[in-house]
């Protein structure tokens, strides 16, 4: 409601803090939606916040800020993933938005991003195709991504861990 209303109300502009935080803003009302189980409007959420991230990265590339728009937006896809997969049963959409993301991680390393967290971050939107992989019946498919992600969190050893994320999940058991 009146979240929406808000940005919607924000003039068109060429300014790319504002674009980044309007797109960021439907991510994050996209991950509200998603905590309240109204799996449609998240989906709706996330590819907004997709459509304008891609457009800010189309139109300013050579921006300093390029890297986070790009890792944001690899992060809405892996999202919208899970809504598709696990919420609304669209495997081979999920499959189109976790390769997406796979690829968007893979873009941020060849670019020069480094880091525990980005490793991290690749080898979990590895596991997430195996496990869409394995929703749609590619055994085999789904053993590769899953043997990718097991390389990958080994190759972290002692990077691995994250601890926001990983206090977090202690927190949620």
């Amino acid at each position: 409601g009146e979240a929406l209303s808000l940005l919607d109300s924000i003039p068109d502009t060429s300014d790319t803090a504002t674009l980044f935080e309007k797109a960021n803003s439907h991510r994050l009302l996209g991950l509200a939606n998603y905590q309240l189980n109204r799996k449609t409007e998240a989906r709706t959420q996330f590819e907004q916040a997709i459509s304008e991230l891609r457009a800010l990265l189309a139109s300013q590339s050579k921006s300093p800020d390029a890297r986070q728009w790009t890792k944001t937006l690899a992060d809405t896809e892996q999202v919208l993933g899970d809504v598709l997969l696990d919420e609304l049963n669209k495997p081979k959409e999920a499959l189109a938005a976790y390769r997406t993301c796979y690829d968007l991680r893979r873009a941020l390393i060849k670019s020069g991003y480094r880091g525990a967290e980005i490793d991290h971050d690749i080898v979990w939107a590895a596991n997430k195709l195996g496990d869409v992989e394995g929703r749609i019946g590619d055994d085999d498919g789904a053993l590769r991504w899953f043997q990718t992600a097991q390389n990958g969190m080994t190759a972290l050893g002692d990077n691995l861990v994250l601890w926001p994320y990983d206090l977090a999940l202690i927190d949620n058991t």
